[in-house]
This record gives structure tokens, sequence and C-alpha cells, in this order.
């Protein structure tokens, strides 16, 4: 029979992730809840905070883990998942398309980029014109050969 020790459902329900570290705490507590016998109290303890936590965290990737373990997601209650199955779905991972609001952002941010590269002096069709770390006889291309006098 298997078994969580005590000392890893108090670390695992201690352990607050970092932004960014929500997939790795998520399948930390799930490396942990396999080890379990997910019928004791204390993997079920442990399984309500991981689904609290990663619910939380709205990261998809952290959320997909999470529903795809057959043996924990049978040990969810209804209502749980389904709010974890509607978080991930608003994710929109694998669905090929983004939500209006957030493809309007992204157009808006790469005509930005557009403007900014149009009205660049670099020409794509000659890039030895660069000359970084000599003098250039182009009036745009800057003199990187200068050094700093060192403070004292």
């Amino acid at each position: 029979m298997r078994c969580a020790t005590p000392a890893v459902r108090v670390r695992c329900l201690a352990f607050e992730p970092d932004e960014g570290l929500a997939v790795f705490t998520t399948r930390l507590t799930l490396t942990a809840l396999d080890a379990a016998d997910l019928d004791t109290l204390a993997a079920r303890d442990l399984l309500a905070h991981l689904a609290r936590r990663t619910g939380e965290s709205g990261d998809g990737y952290a959320l997909r883990d999470l529903l795809a373990r057959t043996g924990v997601r049978h040990h969810l209650n209804p209502v749980q998942g389904a709010a974890l199955e509607r978080a991930l779905a608003a994710c929109a991972l694998g669905s090929a398309t983004l939500p209006d609001v957030l493809r309007n952002r992204l157009e808006g941010a790469l005509g930005q980029a557009q403007e900014v590269l149009n009205g660049s002096p670099f020409d794509p069709a000659r890039p030895e014109e660069i000359c970084l770390g000599a003098t250039s006889e182009l009036r745009w291309a800057p003199d990187l050969s200068a050094t700093a006098e060192p403070r004292t």
C-alpha cells in the first residue's frame, strides 16, 4: 500500500510557488499524490489544496497537468472539476486561437514594432553596413570603438 509521509504532505501544503513556478509545483505535488493512497484524508487535503492553488494560478499548463491525471481527476468533486475545466478552457491551450481582446493587443504591438522597424535606417538587404565595434562612414552607425575612462 502506498502512502505519503506526513513530512511530504506538510511541505507540499506549505510550499507556495513564486511567479512562474505553477507548473513545477503542480507536478511536484502530483508526484507526491502518485505516491499516496488517494483515499486517505491527508491525500484528499493535499489534492484540495493543489486544486485550489492551481485554479487560482490560472496557469493553463498546470491546469492541464492536474486534469490529465485520471486518478486525481476522479477524486475531485464535480463542482471543483468543472471550475478547473472552465479555467483551462479560458486559457485556450491547444485551440490555435486567441480571444479577440488578446489578439487585438498583439496586433497593436506588432503594428508598433513594424513602424519602428520601418523608420529604422537599417537596410535588411545590406547587413554588411552595420559595423559594430568600429567607426563607420555611415552617419547613423554608432562609434563603439571608444572606451570610457576608468573612474578613480
